[in-house]
């Protein structure tokens, strides 16, 4: 592995680690608020954090030299990943909308929106950088 493949397989290891803390912050920020905005944006984070799950497994993958089932390479593994993580997004607009109509028809309460607010906007500067 050159020094470009490692860099990248720490770049994707690092991304994995921050979105999994972004993830745990706002299930935290959702369990404290029960705010339908937050839990869809959390529901978001589950996207980020598998999408840097299956770009470690794709890089690992494209990196591999061709072989005789694969003369060129394995560089179309992108192309499943960009699919996968597609489908991600759908499936979770589905579950955001399923919510939201969810919470217009029963009602929906927000407790400590300022904690809330806090750790949402600490998220937000972690995703930032």
């Amino acid at each position: 592995m050159n020094a470009v493949d490692k860099a990248t397989q720490k770049s994707a290891w690092i991304s994995l680690l921050v979105s999994v803390f972004i993830l745990f912050a706002k299930f935290f920020a959702y369990s404290l608020t029960h705010s339908t905005a937050v839990l869809s944006d959390a529901t978001e984070s589950i996207i980020n954090v598998v999408a840097a799950v299956v770009a470690l497994f794709v890089l690992r993958a494209v990196a591999a030299p061709a072989d005789d089932d694969h003369p060129y390479g394995h560089g179309k593994l992108e192309y499943f990943s960009s699919a996968f993580e597609g489908g991600l997004i759908a499936f979770a607009a589905l579950v955001i909308a399923y919510e939201a109509i969810h919470a217009l028809i029963v009602g929906n309460v927000i407790r400590q929106p300022a904690v809330g607010l806090w750790i949402m906007s600490g998220a937000g500067v972690v995703n930032l950088f």
